[in-house]
């Protein structure tokens, strides 16, 4: 029996380290292998995810055949709003409500990695009030609540070769709050398709086919493309937004709902939100099962 990666489901921690890397060369995947294995017995007082880049893990996939997922591409609307691709080779995640915690295993993890790695990407995220995004919108609020229907929508089933593992989707973007917030209460409601204050779904003609609920609350065949969301809003002086992260059972989920937001669907409609907001960044990994990462990382 496997377990999924505990940190994917904790969601108690204020806290949220993101690190891309990317590896310096194909032949120190052994290196990356062997410190890997020394995070991840060293940092035990914060949670750690780990996904590996479908690249590498290719190379390192114990099990055969090897699980076969793509890169993240850059998508284009045809408004020339942009889904920037800068698919990493290892994503690490750390969280904790612990600040000083958090920080002491961030430099654990980067001189460990020094000169295996090159850090593409670090985002320090933070809990926002009531988990609400910078725009004051309530984030994440279609996530199952039982635990049982987080498992579902984001763990490979039972009867998949590498089951209990899990895809991610990240994705940094840059807020254009200032402008968004020109937009009265009700526009920047019809944006999103839920109110502000209390984050309800608008129903029937109220609900814009051009908002964020309408082109990400999507079916395929009667199946509903839901995934686990665990974005968190990051900031200082010179740059605001979302890290949008999220786990699935199913990469193609990630391709449907990005081509929706992006005018690529049947209809061709764009997602009114990304003319607020630009994402710079974008990358898959996967989660193996934690049984499964203890095999790739077992050095023995």
């Amino acid at each position: 029996m496997t377990h999924p990666q505990a940190g994917i489901f904790e969601a108690s921690s204020s806290q949220f380290r993101v690190l891309e890397y990317k590896l310096t060369a194909e032949q120190v995947v052994d290196s990356l292998i062997k410190k890997l294995a020394i995070i991840k017995k060293t940092v035990t007082d914060v949670e750690l995810v780990i996904g590996f880049g479908p690249a590498l893990w290719q190379q390192i996939d114990p099990i055969k055949p090897a699980l076969q997922f793509s890169q993240f591409n850059t998508i284009t609307s045809p408004k020339g709003h942009q889904a920037t691709a800068s698919q990493t080779d290892l994503f690490i995640w750390l969280h904790s409500q612990n600040h000083d915690a958090i920080i002491e295993a961030l430099l654990f993890v980067q001189q460990q990695l020094e000169g295996t790695a090159i850090l593409a990407l670090a985002c320090d995220g933070f809990k926002y009030r009531d988990n609400r995004d910078l725009t004051g919108f309530v984030d994440g609020s279609a996530n199952p609540q039982q635990l049982a229907g987080q498992h579902q929508v984001a763990l490979l089933a039972n009867d998949h070769s590498h089951h209990n593992g899990s895809f991610i989707m990240g994705q940094q973007w840059v807020h254009k709050l200032a402008k968004f917030h020109q937009l009265s209460t009700h526009q920047q409601e019809q944006t999103f398709g839920r109110t502000k204050a209390d984050s309800i779904e608008l129903e029937g003609d109220a609900m814009p086919a051009d908002s964020h609920v309408s082109r990400t609350d999507l079916k395929v065949n009667d199946i509903a493309q839901k995934m686990y969301r665990r974005s968190m809003p990051y900031a200082n002086a010179n740059q605001q937004g979302l890290y949008f992260l999220a786990f699935c059972c199913d990469l193609t989920r990630y391709q449907t709902l990005l081509n929706s937001m992006y005018g690529l669907s049947d209809d061709g409609l764009c997602d009114r939100l990304i003319d607020f907001s630009d994402a710079i960044t974008g990358s898959f990994w996967f989660a193996p099962s934690e049984e499964l990462l203890q095999t790739v990382l077992s050095t023995d």
